[in-house]
């Protein structure tokens, strides 16, 4: 990507024009353009039958450490969630590069299309990810375990009441 002088290339510009608030709504509107949305709906519709079927060309790619878990390939459920999540990503990058006007806009809205997906992927929330499932599911059964009255009320090997007497500690 060529940049119009070295300034910009090195990351300075012009201040406070990176993050306008003004212009990432301009790259909102354009990620949601009903114009290009339209000309990627063939595309998106056709990959949407595929992925139930196992056809798609969408797939975790190689070296993506959110899906490194076996569970996602092996679990139907978790297998089409992130495969319908990818398919959001790969669509968002279309639309990104549907995107005309200056390079600035182009890159604003790239970076918007990113940051948006990025924030959206279902490795981010515990019940959408199967290692917080897991540790979720491992942490109740702990709990459970631990409210037992036979689990509280059983004396413990090597512990002594404050009275030198053997048998359960309180809080021990």
């Amino acid at each position: 990507m060529g940049y119009p002088d070295a300034s910009m290339a090195a990351g300075g510009g012009p201040p406070g024009r990176a993050l306008d608030p003004l212009e990432m709504l301009q790259s909102a509107a354009d990620l949601m353009n009903p114009v290009s949305a339209a000309r990627q709906m063939p595309w998106l519709t056709g990959e949407l039958v595929k992925v139930p079927l196992g056809r798609s060309g969408v797939s975790f790619a190689e070296g993506d450490r959110r899906f490194a878990d076996v569970t996602w390939r092996d679990n139907p459920f978790f297998r089409l969630l992130g495969w319908n999540y990818r398919l959001f990503e790969e669509w968002a990058e279309r639309m990104a590069d549907a995107v005309d006007g200056p390079w600035d806009r182009q890159a604003r809205t790239r970076y918007l299309a990113n940051i948006t997906t990025a924030m959206l992927s279902p490795t981010n929330f515990f019940w959408t990810n199967p290692a917080g499932t897991e540790a979720r599911v491992r942490d109740r059964r702990a709990v459970r375990a631990a409210r037992r009255p036979e689990h509280a009320a059983r004396p413990r090997p090597g512990r002594h009441a404050p009275n030198g007497q053997p048998g359960a500690v309180p809080g021990g």
